[in-house]
């Protein structure tokens, strides 16, 4: 794995982590906790996946529902955040769209290269050709 790689997958793990922290400081329910880093912990197993073919092998069987689930937990935990965090009352109508709008980006671009080098797998280990 390239040293920009391993990069990558540190700082998408330290942003999972300090997401969990804050969800948990902010005394969401466990179980949407739970399930929220569970989806994470997919995200970063199916993207290292492609870079550690050992992993990816022993995945054959499970890969397909894994990144599926990585994929839909990410979606259901962004906009279960949007929907908490906004509408912020102090903030104009036109604010609250553009944070939306950039929390939406960053969230994409954070987990998109894993979730490439995830489809990556599907494609060249033939599990999905």
């Amino acid at each position: 794995m390239p040293w920009w790689a391993s990069l990558y997958f540190t700082v998408l793990s330290l942003v999972f982590l300090i997401g969990t922290v804050d969800d948990w400081r902010d005394n969401r329910p466990w179980g949407l906790v739970a399930a929220d880093l569970i989806g994470e912990m997919a995200v970063l197993v199916v993207g290292l996946a492609y870079w550690i073919d050992p992993l990816a092998k022993s995945l054959v069987g499970p890969f397909v529902p894994l990144y599926f689930f990585a994929v839909i937990s990410q979606i259901v935990s962004g906009y279960l955040d949007l929907r908490r965090l906004l509408p912020a009352p102090d903030l104009s109508r036109e604010a609250n769209l553009w944070i939306g709008i950039v929390g939406t980006a960053v969230g994409v671009a954070l987990t998109l290269p894993a979730l490439y080098w995830g489809a990556l797998v599907l494609s060249t280990h033939g599990i999905i050709s």
